[in-house]
């Protein structure tokens, strides 16, 4: 599906907002493609793309989150800028996937919006309070607060709350967490020249 103009952006929209068979899913995809590519051509569309972080199915919150993000590099009329509190709000639960993509997007905006970094920093790590369906599932995202922090910069993994996070997180029961929190730990260590 090619999205070429806003009649066709509008009508992936009204699908994905109404749909109720797996139809909207190809929609989805090419919407996602599209913020990707060329955010400014979704940004007319924003205040619909945000509500649809409140649909109920799972996928389409998820393209929703991450098209919200990818219309953080554009917005010049600051509307991310009321919505990031509700936006950071998936990171502490209940749903880890959706938690995961959450702090993606949210490193993304981080990069784009910098005066936002400070406030997505402590959202992500208020992760280990979290409340997902199990402990396993909060190591989980843990693992992914770890990418998104590392995606931030030296000057990110430079702050004594982040390092502290990263040193907890060598003690994590989840290899793969655990990992994420060496590879940190030693890209700080390197880029402090130690």
């Amino acid at each position: 599906m090619k999205l070429t103009n806003q009649s066709t952006i509008r009508t992936a929209l009204e699908i994905l907002r109404t749909e109720s068979s797996s139809k909207k899913f190809p929609f989805a995809n090419a919407l996602r493609r599209l913020g990707e590519r060329q955010p400014r051509k979704l940004y007319p569309f924003f205040d619909e793309i945000a509500a649809l972080r409140g649909h109920p199915n799972h996928i389409i919150q998820w393209t929703a989150i991450r098209l919200t993000a990818d219309l953080a590099a554009v917005d010049k009329q600051h509307k991310l800028d009321g919505l990031l509190a509700d936006y950071l709000r998936p990171i502490v639960g209940p749903v880890m996937i959706t938690a995961a993509n959450t702090m993606q997007g949210a490193a993304r905006i981080a990069l784009a919006r910098p005066e936002f970094r400070s406030r997505i920093i402590a959202a992500l790590l208020r992760v280990t309070r979290a409340r997902y369906a199990t402990t396993e599932c909060r190591h989980i995202a843990t693992g992914h607060a770890l990418t998104a922090l590392g995606t931030l910069g030296h000057d990110t993994l430079r702050r004594a709350d982040v390092q502290r996070f990263v040193r907890r997180q060598l003690q994590n029961p989840r290899p793969a967490t655990r990992a994420k929190a060496e590879r940190l730990l030693n890209a700080s260590r390197r880029l402090n020249g130690i």
